[in-house]
């Protein structure tokens, strides 16, 4: 009986961690100004470090930027995507891709996804019209899941972007994961 209970215990831990080893985004040092109002039209500046412009041959860091970009759309809010320049226009909101890492498939399979998550980092900014900082933070996409490709922490990295862009009341938690549907 004890071995049985030992069992189902460990089956049911063992589920709750791979379902909780998915895709999600972590945001940390993330501030807004009470006057937070984002254009209904809008910049997007986008800069990558050389590391992101070396590694990143899946295209992950153009996944954040087309779902944003999607999502921001979806909202009402136009967004115009162009590289980052000595004279950036403001109004403008920035993403600074600061670091990739794959992580590793293999380990992802063999722990669950406790550990090899693939992850890429974010740096999001939005600047007003007299060129004060309105928004800021760094956001994670983690990707722990063996089964798909590392894209899932882009796309929700680029979910959780667009949710804080477009909605000044809106707060991000530790983890934050999309609306269903999204």
């Amino acid at each position: 009986m004890a071995t049985s209970r030992r069992r189902t215990v460990l089956f049911l831990t063992a589920a709750l961690l791979s379902g909780c080893a998915t895709q999600y985004a972590s945001w940390e040092q993330f501030t807004r100004q009470p006057s937070y109002a984002l254009p209904r039209s809008v910049p997007l500046v986008v800069s990558r470090s050389t590391l992101v412009q070396t590694h990143d041959d899946g295209g992950f860091a153009d996944t954040v930027i087309l779902v944003v970009q999607q999502d921001l759309r979806e909202e009402g809010i136009e967004v115009h995507v162009m590289d980052a320049r000595k004279d950036n226009p403001a109004p403008r909101i920035e993403l600074n891709f600061m670091d990739w890492t794959e992580g590793s498939q293999a380990a992802r399979y063999l722990t669950e996804g406790l550990v090899g998550q693939a992850q890429l980092r974010v740096l999001c900014r939005v600047f007003g019209k007299d060129g004060s900082m309105l928004m800021s933070g760094q956001i994670t996409g983690h990707e722990g899941t063996y089964t798909s490709a590392p894209r899932g922490a882009a796309e929700e990295a680029g979910h959780s972007i667009a949710k804080a862009l477009s909605d000044p009341k809106w707060v991000p938690t530790w983890v934050d994961k999309p609306p269903a549907g999204k």
